[in-house]
């Protein structure tokens, strides 16, 4: 913005533009008074007072003062109210003329110097768009270029590296899949909160970075989850969560690019992108489609490479749970990481199914725990990680109904003497405990999962 002369001087009079600046009214108005023209360069304050010889132009010099006064940050009317103090100088050829003349020819200069300032940023804008443009040609054929590498050169490229040691790559898509009420949401909550903390998992370690959330369900509580999480490891501010409540529309190509540009342009260098869930996110494709799934899976991969970032897509498995994810197998195929969600009672466990560039079949475990949310003046739930593996029998016996949905007495039992074979006379005793408890029903020879309502 202009500054106006009066930061540098102290203003002489109010002008009245009706008023003729001709010598005889000049000498009834204390002009010069608290006028300090020192504050301008020397040559410039020479043209202003003395004006310029009958050789120059007086119309290019008067409009190279305005220029300089311009550059200098003063307004309009700063400018003129300056020239108006020296009318014998190189504003007289427009004094002469009145006051009028000169305040329409300081506005007329004035007018063009913003005209050719907005044509030069116009220009750099064009030439900035244009090279934009072109860096986004460059990147998009530097995706689909193939170069080959010889075994040395490979070798010496540094390792995958780990956002979270054993679970999320620092590049890539992954996924964690979970039935519903698996607490799915609550490990991408706290895996993100952990990845935007910088805290270890546990031994393990956690990469600092900023995290953008992006949720297309839950929206109404899932502040106060992540508030929760916070206020539990009584963390005042989370600057690196950042949160919208809808998630890119990974269906539609036009509307993607649109939102992944607005995502680059907007917020530089996030290290995971969570988006939840993957079905609300691609409405409108045919999740048994090889074809279909691929391209939802390309367009979270440009993600990936176009901000330099993991994508973690939030899923459903399907109505055999022990199946994984629903839908076609690219959703596995085409991950670097597969977690699969499970919840015992109060234990959430994730499993990496899958994990690309390094042992899988890891298993980490998650305690749920209420908290208070003085904001919503009531608990909610927690996931806190425990380096706990070992599931106690109860435990186990909830965690192959859940995977199961619903199972025989007998196949449970099975399982359960399979496991814990120095303790087989143990299964009606804890499958009583379940029950009584109210974690544990029977209908039909089946065992469900009771519904546990603090954890919905």
């Amino acid at each position: 913005m202009h500054k106006n002369l009066e930061d540098f001087i102290t203003p002489f009079y109010e002008a009245d533009v009706s008023t003729d600046f001709s010598p005889a009214h000049l000498d009834g108005l204390n002009l010069f008074s608290n006028v300090d023209i020192d504050v301008l360069p020397d040559t410039l304050k020479d043209k202003i007072v003395h004006g310029v010889s009958d050789r120059d132009d007086r119309s290019k010099a008067f409009y190279h003062v305005i220029c300089e006064l311009f550059k200098m940050q003063f307004d309009s009317d700063a400018i003129f109210n300056l020239l108006a103090v020296y009318p014998n100088g190189i504003a007289k050829k427009y004094t002469e003329r009145g006051v009028s003349k000169l305040k329409g020819q300081v506005e007329s200069c004035f007018k063009k110097i913003l005209q050719k300032e907005a044509e030069n940023l116009l220009s750099f804008t064009d030439a900035t768009n244009e090279l934009n443009q072109y860096s986004k040609k460059e990147k998009e054929n530097s995706r689909h270029a193939i170069e080959f590498s010889t075994i040395d050169e490979l070798m010496n490229r540094p390792p995958p590296e780990y956002l979270i040691q054993d679970i999320l790559p620092e590049r890539g898509v992954c996924t964690i899949v979970g039935p519903s009420r698996s607490f799915k949401s609550f490990v991408a909550i706290a895996l993100a909160m952990h990845v935007s903390q910088g805290m270890s998992l546990g031994t393990r370690k956690v990469k600092k970075g900023k995290v953008l959330f992006m949720i297309n369900e839950g929206q109404g509580y899932f502040a106060y989850r992540c508030k929760a999480w916070l206020n539990y490891h009584e963390i005042s501010n989370n600057d690196d969560f950042l949160i919208a409540p809808k998630t890119v529309n990974l269906a539609n190509d036009q509307e993607f690019k649109s939102q992944l540009a607005h995502i680059s342009a907007n917020h530089s260098q996030p290290a995971l992108i969570v988006i939840d869930t993957l079905h609300k996110a691609s409405l409108g494709i045919n999740e048994d489609s090889a074809q279909d799934m691929g391209l939802i899976f390309d367009r979270a991969q440009q993600i990936a490479a176009e901000l330099s970032c993991t994508v973690l897509l939030v899923d459903h498995t399907g109505k055999d749970a022990k199946r994984g994810g629903r839908g076609s197998y690219v959703k596995f195929a085409n991950a670097d990481m597969v977690g699969a969600v499970k919840r015992t009672n109060k234990v959430v466990s994730l499993r990496t199914e899958k994990q690309k560039d390094s042992e899988d079949g890891l298993i980490f475990s998650f305690e749920a725990n209420m908290c208070l949310v003085p904001e919503l003046g009531q608990e909610m739930p927690v996931l806190i990680y425990t380096e706990k593996t070992d599931l106690t029998q109860g435990d186990f016996v909830m965690q192959v109904v859940a995977e199961n949905s619903k199972i025989k007495k007998e196949d449970l039992q099975r399982q359960f003497e399979q496991n814990h074979p120095d303790k087989k006379g143990n299964f009606r005793s804890v499958i009583s405990r379940l029950k009584k408890d109210g974690l544990l029903q029977e209908r039909n020879g089946h065992f469900h999962l009771s519904v546990d309502d603090d954890f919905d």
